[in-house]
């Protein structure tokens, strides 16, 4: 059974920094590692940022984490 998956990455002001995943996925355990970049391909600046994840449009966690580089 697939699910549509969007993980993305904001900054602390809310506003969208990365998709990481916009597709549809199969049931079980998935990952996947951020590399630090921004939608357009520059490097962001090290800091607290959030990930929301959604399935099937709605937001299933919004969690804190750390970049550091």
């Amino acid at each position: 059974y697939e699910s549509k998956v969007n993980l993305i990455i904001c900054n602390i002001k809310g506003q969208k920094v990365k998709t990481l995943i916009n597709n549809e996925l199969d049931r079980g355990n998935h990952s996947v590692i951020w590399n630090g970049v921004d939608d357009s391909g520059k490097a962001v600046s090290s800091g607290l940022y959030y990930y929301k994840l959604q399935l099937n449009g709605r937001t299933e966690a919004v969690k804190k984490c750390m970049l550091m580089k």
